[in-house]
């Protein structure tokens, strides 16, 4: 645990310990106390997630507080999460985004073979299988579109396998929808050759702030927050029919 973690590491008597997540930042402030600098690295507003209770909420969140007040630096993904913390802590922050490395290209050829499309034919959802992200919200509103598009979810599952199981239940009962599961480092560059040759994809950036960017037409908005919010039950439904413009079945 994070706790005997910095025990540890305060006995090493470093120069200074690095945190990762909200979670982990709640030991944060005995390295603070024994006089050790630190630096946090926040990773997404966690205290947020559906997949947690209240307590984990309110421990994530202490966590969040526990950075803003006692790290050295702070180091941030995003532009929106810096401005997060400029205006809910007054608390400067570094912005260093996540890279990653690419590898070779994938033909569309490949696309076509494994899952039996084309460019500009579907829409994409890539991202973790959570709650938050709203893709229940996605697969309603697409089923009532009446397109021979198709919709894409690539992901997994992330402490969250119930919800995970329930999205499959509702992609089956559509043969539009494919799910092609999670997919490893290697196939990261896949990914994004499929995202290329999407219509349009999904944008999600609500928590971390980190939105998927490839070259496709349309970028849709963070949806499945706004409708969580906002009651908005048809939110997801209008931007799809902007999109793929074909008649709404009843």
């Amino acid at each position: 645990s994070s706790f005997f973690a910095t025990l540890k590491a305060i006995a090493a008597k470093p120069d200074v310990i690095h945190y990762h997540a909200e979670g982990p930042c709640v030991m944060l402030r005995l390295a603070h106390w024994a006089g050790i600098r630190t630096v946090a690295t926040i990773h997404g507003l966690d205290w947020q997630r559906a997949k947690w209770g209240k307590f984990a909420s309110a421990y994530l969140k202490f966590g969040e507080r526990t950075a803003a007040k006692c790290a050295d630096e702070i180091i941030v993904l995003s532009e929106s999460m810096r401005q997060y913390f400029q205006e809910k802590y007054g608390r400067g922050t570094h912005f260093i985004p996540n890279g990653i490395e690419y590898g070779e290209p994938v033909s569309a050829q490949e696309i076509t073979e494994k899952y039996g499309l084309h460019k500009n034919d579907y829409v994409l959802f890539l991202g973790r299988i959570v709650p938050e992200k709203g893709v229940h919200y996605l697969i309603e509103a697409f089923s009532k579109l009446n397109t021979n598009k198709k919709l894409v979810i690539a992901g997994g599952a992330s402490d969250s396998n119930e919800y995970y199981q329930h999205i499959q239940q509702m992609a089956n009962q559509d043969s539009r929808v494919i799910l092609t599961g999670f997919e490893s480092k290697a196939s990261f560059v896949f990914l994004h050759q499929l995202g290329d040759a999407a219509d349009a994809c999904t944008d999600d950036r609500r928590l971390s702030g980190q939105g998927f960017q490839a070259g496709v037409r349309h970028v849709l908005p963070p949806f499945g927050a706004q409708h969580a919010e906002t009651g908005v039950a048809d939110f997801p439904l209008q931007i799809l029919t902007i999109l793929v413009p074909q008649k709404v079945n009843a």
